[in-house]
C-alpha cells in the first residue's frame, strides 16, 4: 500500500471508486432522483476539486490502483472518504 498526494490524473479512478458505492448512496439504486449528487462526485467535478487549492487529497494505492482516498476541505472539515470494496 503506498500513499500520496492526489492530483488531477486520479479524477477518473476517484469518481469511479466513488460510483462503485451507488447503490448505497442514493435512494434508488439506479441514481434516478440523485442527478445533482452524482454530477458532484463525477470525473469532471473530482478533476476540479483536485485542481482546488481548498481541497487536500490523500491516495492510497494498491499495486497501481486507486484503493481508497480522503479529501480535505479547507483544512477543516472531512469532505470524502472511499475505500474499495474487497
Amino acid at each position: 500500500m503506498n500513499l500520496r498526494r492526489g492530483n488531477v490524473v486520479d479524477a477518473g479512478p476517484i469518481a469511479e471508486l466513488i460510483a462503485s458505492f451507488q447503490s448505497e448512496l442514493t435512494l434508488d439504486p439506479s441514481g434516478v432522483g440523485a442527478e445533482q449528487f452524482l454530477a458532484s462526485v463525477s470525473e469532471h467535478a473530482e478533476s476540479q476539486y483536485l485542481e482546488s487549492p481548498k481541497y487536500s487529497f490523500i491516495v492510497a494505492e494498491n499495486s497501481g490502483n486507486v484503493a481508497g482516498f480522503i479529501a480535505i476541505c479547507d483544512n477543516a472539515h472531512l469532505f470524502h472518504l472511499f475505500v474499495a470494496q474487497p
